[in-house]
């Protein structure tokens, strides 16, 4: 990340490398602005060593979600289609 603009969000199953549970933060970077990821839980934490564990938190899609974007996916190709007809009626 660019800066290290981040809010914690919860603490999740997934483990760092020294075997803590790892934190869910938010990413406020201009980068990645609301991206979650796990984070080692003593980041930027005083007196603590680090282990630099990092990794994106990409849950699961819901069938919803994922019938929404099939649904955009499907639209955008039918569209995209319409104007590579109409260009090729107007040569």
């Amino acid at each position: 990340m660019a800066s290290s603009q981040s809010s914690v969000h919860e603490e999740s199953e997934k483990e760092c490398f020294c075997g803590l549970k790892c934190k869910v933060k938010t990413s406020w970077t201009e980068n990645n602005p609301e991206r979650r990821f796990y984070s080692f839980p003593n980041y930027k934490t005083v007196g603590k060593s680090s282990c630099k564990y990092f990794d994106w938190y990409e849950p699961k899609m819901t069938d919803r979600e994922r019938n929404i974007i099939v649904g955009f996916m499907r639209k955008t190709t039918k569209l995209e289609n319409e104007i590579k007809y109409v260009r090729g009626k107007e040569k």
